[in-house]
């Protein structure tokens, strides 16, 4: 039972997109990185969900985290860059509008919005000297929205109404101390976790993880969420997966392709529960990715021994429910795909078919100094 689809999803509350962000108060920023172009902001907003709570005089209020990810320059940029000084076209290329949008924009965070509560390493936003106010977004939209994560486009400030989207936004919403761990800033530790350590003390720290973490995973693969960017979907319970669009990409722009292959099979929770039984799934997922990516998106394969994505599992990945990463192979400056996370499938394959069982491997990942699963490790 396999299909393939695609559409656009406006999902929204009453008021628009913008009302997903309406009261949102900062409490601190988490953590910025320059070279990605990318922050994370922790607030509050309204109560609404099951998360935890804080009542600051003007009602219960609920954490929130805001990731912030400029957006890539589009082709309309480019060809602005070929307007003479006069505002005529220079080369052929079309002229842009007459609305600043070349001039710098630096927008000061207000740090009024919120107040620090002293449980987190402040070190990211002593360093902040430039930001964005939530407030100074305009013209926000709705790319989708699943369980508590909902995904926006936006201008900063008053961009021309016809210019690109400045910023892309990611909203967790209620967010736990988990996800504010998670996207803190910290240094990576690198841990060599033998079969005995994950046996003993990983595993029954997977086990004990809230099912409800992963609920958006099982909209999609219920269809209850996300069907309109599903491009791929087999039912199969034990060789079945979904494939689609990952939301950090914009759809547009090939060198920065990125989908997601979800495996049906509940029990797969991560690369340690693959053996060699599970060859001819990761097989399938790769050879139907190849074909997808080629056909929908014209990303071809060189030829037999070559193709131009990169697929790969992490471990420790960011949640538990076995799913593949696909990637265009030009695609080198994604922060998922460095040695000790990110694990080729072609590589875990050929482990598979030698008749290694992942559980029996000892395995070097990094982790944040503030990751939960360290401590449980370092007992």
């Amino acid at each position: 039972m396999a299909s393939t689809s695609g559409a656009e999803d406006n999902n929204a509350p009453a008021g628009g997109a913008a009302a997903f962000l309406a009261g949102f108060q900062l409490v601190r920023v988490l953590s910025q990185d320059a070279k990605t172009r990318s922050a994370a902001l922790l607030g509050t907003l309204p109560a609404q969900g099951d998360g935890e709570t804080v009542n600051n005089g003007g009602g219960e209020r609920e954490q929130a985290i805001v990731l912030l990810e400029k957006t890539h320059f589009e082709d309309s940029f480019y060809s602005a860059l070929g307007e003479t000084e006069g505002g005529e076209k220079g080369n052929g290329q079309a002229a842009a509008p007459e609305d600043g949008r070349r001039e710098t924009k630096k927008v000061k965070l207000d740090r009024t919005d919120g107040a620090e509560d002293g449980r987190h390493d402040t070190t990211a936003s002593s360093t902040l000297s430039t930001s964005i106010q939530l407030r100074n977004l305009s013209d926000i939209q709705s790319l989708g929205h699943n369980d508590i994560y909902t995904w926006l486009l936006a201008r900063i400030g008053s961009s021309f109404v016809t210019s690109p989207p400045d910023v892309k936004l990611t909203l967790i919403r209620p967010a736990t101390s988990s996800h504010i761990e998670k996207h803190s800033a910290q240094e990576k530790i690198m841990v060599y976790e033998t079969p005995q350590m994950y046996s003993e003390k990983t595993l029954p720290w997977i086990s004990a993880q809230d099912p409800k973490r992963i609920q958006w995973v099982y909209n999609i693969l219920e269809g209850k969420k996300e069907q309109e960017n599903v491009v791929y979907r087999d039912e199969d319970p034990m060789m079945g997966f979904v494939l689609l669009p990952d939301l950090k990409w914009d759809r547009k722009t090939l060198s920065s392709l990125y989908l997601q292959a979800i495996v049906q099979d509940r029990s797969l929770r991560s690369l340690r529960d693959l053996t060699p039984s599970h060859s001819p799934l990761l097989r399938k997922i790769r050879s139907v990715a190849s074909q997808i990516v080629a056909e929908k998106y014209g990303l071809g394969s060189v030829d037999d021994q070559g193709k131009k994505v990169r697929c790969f599992l992490h471990y420790h990945p960011s949640y538990y429910h076995l799913h593949v990463h696909v990637l265009s192979a030009d695609y080198t400056s994604h922060a998922g795909a460095i040695v000790g996370q990110a694990h080729l499938l072609d590589d875990v394959i050929d482990l598979l078919e030698l008749g290694v069982e992942m559980k029996q491997r000892t395995i070097g990942c990094a982790l944040g100094a503030r990751h939960e699963l360290l401590g449980v490790l370092r007992g």
